[in-house]
């Protein structure tokens, strides 16, 4: 019994046992059951993720293929399919080129290789029309970082190489049509900084494109780090107008101009840098004035000399005569009196058109003695305060010089009291070796008025004169309001082998 009684007992422990299995089974097969759901719709998921990236693909106007690392082709986009035909499961250098080795420089190779993106530029003929196109590689890698297949993008660029082509032709053109202009022309952005140039910037600097481009207009034309002074493109940045300057750069010298480029707002974009070479224009008129300038020369010293010394001995027989007529007490001797006063007088108009003829003439250390006649005549005649300051002494030693130099200063104070309105005049000579710079500073109403085109001729004239002495001449107003007209120079004995 007892034998029996265990073996009913270990039978119940076995059925107790089973049916925890059992139970166990059916919770894992619950669980089972939950994984295959969660499965099913991760799957879904991803499928759906999966369309959605096939779609997106689908939908982009460029070429897209997959290659594994044995240049298998896996995937297709439809474009891509359209492009070279269905070859998923070919091998890419037999179905693109019927060749039975991978095609030397492939973008794909290089890209498993050394794991970079590539881009490669080819091109294809068909039925006599070139067509051009990009192609872009790109590893594809695991989570490990191992290259486990490639991307290749083919983008057609044909018209974009078209439209290229063109550009260039059109550019030719252009550029070909821009150095045919005899002038130096130039396009600035609005720091200055050249952006494009004809050929004349290159013969005139004797640099290279390369050398040009991208740099201020200074540093290519004068070798400086700052702007020269009075330089057009500094005045042009603040009037937003066209500024002009002439200048000598080397032994030619030229009309320099700069007209703003303004965008549909009235702002500063850039500038238009254009250079004439007026060197034989400057020559031939310093010819004429030369000419001109002696000829006044000799007819001043012609009337001083020779009219005013006849005029002094006519006066003087005249005035003996009257003597002779009053020691008979004839009433002529009132008639000759009256001679006498009128020649005397003709005598003094003919020295003063001598002077205004020739007013440094009679020799060249007389320049300064000249400008101080000239500051004693203004402040009579117009009642201010015109004063001359020299810092040492000093001789102009062409005659030339000194009569263009005395007109400019004479123009200058002229325009201060007449369009000016200035109240004080200050005229300063400095020297330094052979330099001499020479500066009129009026306090009148300032220097943009100063430069209003309908009182300009003046200025015009003074920059005339200076340029048939090779001095740099230059207008502009200081912090104070003062307008400053600067003129400076070499002083030399012989200019001609300056």
């Amino acid at each position: 019994m007892k034998d029996i009684y265990k073996t009913k007992k270990q039978l119940i422990n076995e059925l107790v046992e089973l049916c925890q299995k059992i139970s166990e089974l059916e919770k894992s097969k619950a669980e089972c059951r939950q994984v295959e759901e969660t499965l099913m719709a991760a799957r879904v998921i991803a499928e759906e993720e999966r369309a959605k990236s096939e779609s997106i693909i689908e939908t982009i106007g460029d070429a897209i293929s997959i290659q594994d690392t044995n240049f298998r082709i896996l995937y297709q986009n439809q474009v891509h399919k359209n492009l070279t035909g269905d070859h998923i499961g070919d091998y890419c250098y037999i179905a693109y080129k019927r060749s039975d080795h991978i095609c030397e420089g492939c973008p794909v190779d290089m890209s498993f290789r050394n794991g970079d993106i590539h881009t490669k530029e080819t091109s294809t003929t068909i039925d006599g029309e070139v067509s051009y196109v990009e192609i872009t590689t790109s590893p594809l890698k695991d989570k490990t970082g191992k290259i486990i297949a490639g991307i290749e993008v083919v983008r057609d660029i044909t018209r974009r190489k078209r439209m290229e082509k063109e550009l260039k032709a059109s550019a030719l053109k252009w550029q070909t049509t821009f150095d045919a202009i005899c002038d130096a022309i130039s396009l600035l952005d609005k720091e200055g900084k050249i952006l494009q140039c004809n050929k004349v910037i290159t013969n005139i600097s004797g640099k290279p494109f390369s050398e040009i481009t991208g740099r201020t207009c200074w540093e290519v034309m004068h070798g400086t780090s700052e702007p020269i002074e009075g330089c057009p493109l500094v005045r042009m940045w603040k009037s937003r107008r066209r500024e002009t300057l002439v200048l000598p750069i080397g032994d030619r010298w030229f009309d320099v101009s700069v007209d703003p480029i303004l965008d549909e707002y009235g702002g500063l974009i850039g500038a238009v840098h254009i250079m004439s070479d007026i060197t034989d224009r400057i020559r031939l008129e310093k010819k004429i004035h030369n000419i001109t300038t002696i000829e006044r020369q000799r007819i001043g010293q012609d009337l001083h000399d020779d009219l005013c010394q006849h005029l002094t001995g006519i006066a003087f027989l005249s005035k003996v005569l009257e003597q002779r007529l009053s020691g008979k007490s004839l009433p002529e001797a009132s008639d000759a009196a009256t001679i006498v006063k009128l020649i005397n007088e003709a005598t003094d108009k003919t020295r003063n058109l001598a002077r205004g003829l020739c007013p440094v003439g009679i020799g060249t250390d007389s320049f300064v003695s000249a400008l101080q006649a000239l500051v004693s005549k203004t402040e009579t005649v117009f009642d201010i305060s015109c004063l001359l300051e020299i810092d040492k002494p000093i001789q102009i030693y062409d005659n030339n010089v000194a009569m263009h130099l005395y007109y400019i200063v004479q123009e200058a104070i002229t325009n201060a009291i007449t369009h000016g309105k200035a109240k004080h005049v200050l005229i300063n000579i400095t020297s330094v070796d052979e330099k001499v710079t020479l500066t009129v500073k009026d306090d009148g109403v300032g220097f943009q008025e100063v430069l209003r085109e309908d009182i300009g001729m003046g200025l015009h004239i003074m920059a005339y004169r200076a340029q048939q002495i090779d001095a740099l001449f230059d207008v502009r107003g200081d912090a104070c309001g003062w307008t400053i007209v600067s003129c400076s120079f070499q002083n030399v004995v012989d200019r001609d082998k300056a």
